[in-house]
């Protein structure tokens, strides 16, 4: 597999999407039923595309090794300030160098937090993720999310995902909640202002080694 033209091929595809969203060229289609199921090879692009319209930062790695680099880039800021309770992403956040905790002490003082992935809904941009023990602090405090995913956990709608989280056993001591968009409120004036919960929310996206 060629994975600097996968990379390339990936991140064209999303600057296109991003600068020049098509039109639909199927005005006669079926609303009802699933489309994306019938174009997975554009999943990765309809999901970056509605992802970012939500407020979220997409960083996209070709392999774990470029992953790794992107940790360290884009988390350097974050070093010492970091939570996280999973052992797959701590390998990352160890490989950059970047120090973390892991207590309940560390889920209620630090202001990012690093979750994992059950699904990605392209059709959407939503992200399904578990939120286990004292995570669920780091979920209420947290100035800054982080998700860790990887191509293979993308699905084409929400139903897709709920299938997904419905064979996991961690489903029996872990909460399933959901991002869609950064909470924001309106005043009585009409004016936007950031809401509760956290300010910015990144998702490291790595492509699945075949």
């Amino acid at each position: 597999m060629d994975f600097i033209s996968t990379k390339e091929k990936v991140l064209k595809k999303v600057a296109d999407a991003l600068v020049s969203p098509m039109e639909n060229p199927y005005p006669e289609l079926d609303l009802e039923e699933d489309v994306l199921s019938q174009n997975e090879e554009h999943e990765d692009v309809c999901f970056a595309e509605n992802f970012i319209n939500l407020g979220g930062k997409f960083i996209y790695s070709v392999n774990a090794e470029e992953a790794v680099q992107n940790f360290r880039t884009f988390g350097k800021k974050w070093s010492g300030k970091i939570f996280c309770a999973d052992d797959d992403i701590a390998y990352f956040l160890q490989k950059a160098g970047l120090k973390y905790g892991q207590t309940e002490k560390d889920a209620i003082v630090k202001s990012v937090g690093f979750f994992p992935v059950h699904a990605l809904v392209a059709s959407t941009g939503s992200v399904v993720f578990p939120v286990r023990g004292y995570a669920r602090y780091m979920l209420a405090n947290a100035q800054i999310i982080a998700f860790v995913a990887t191509t293979d956990q993308l699905v084409p709608e929400i139903k897709e995902a709920y299938k997904i989280v419905k064979k996991k056993a961690e489903i029996l001591t872990a909460i399933t909640s959901v991002f869609s968009g950064l909470s924001k409120i309106i005043d009585i004036d009409g004016e936007e202002f950031s809401g509760f919960g956290a300010k910015e929310v990144y998702l490291f996206l790595i492509e699945a080694q075949l």
